[in-house]
């Protein structure tokens, strides 16, 4: 059950999850809980029931707006930190892969 609907929207399914995914992952990472946000993710995919194409791009997108733009979140602290997430979402927008969502969070947050 999806309980933040701060952003959730009537238009393109790949938003809403991507917004999702990108938060659980910011969260992962600066709270050093990554194994355990990883197992809610992977939840989510498997109750989303389906693949979404274009996700890992806008992952990028999203975590990359959501340090630089707007509406940048405050708890995401140190300048090590925000690089690595950085370069990870700038590899993930020019990403055009096929790879399973799941392989390529876990190897941002060098999890095997």
């Amino acid at each position: 059950m999806l309980l933040d609907f701060e952003v959730a929207h009537w238009g393109h399914p790949l938003f809403d999850v991507s917004f999702c995914l990108g938060h659980l992952m910011l969260k992962g990472w600066v709270l050093r809980r990554e194994a355990p946000a990883l197992a809610v993710i992977q939840a989510f995919l498997r109750g989303y029931g389906q693949s979404v194409d274009g996700l890992i791009p806008h992952i990028g997108l999203l975590l990359l707006a959501r340090l630089d733009g707007k509406s940048p979140m405050p708890y995401v602290k140190g300048s090590a930190l925000r690089d690595r997430i950085r370069k990870t979402a700038m590899a993930w927008i020019r990403y055009s892969g096929q790879d399973d969502p799941l392989d390529l969070i876990k190897s941002a947050w060098q999890l095997s």
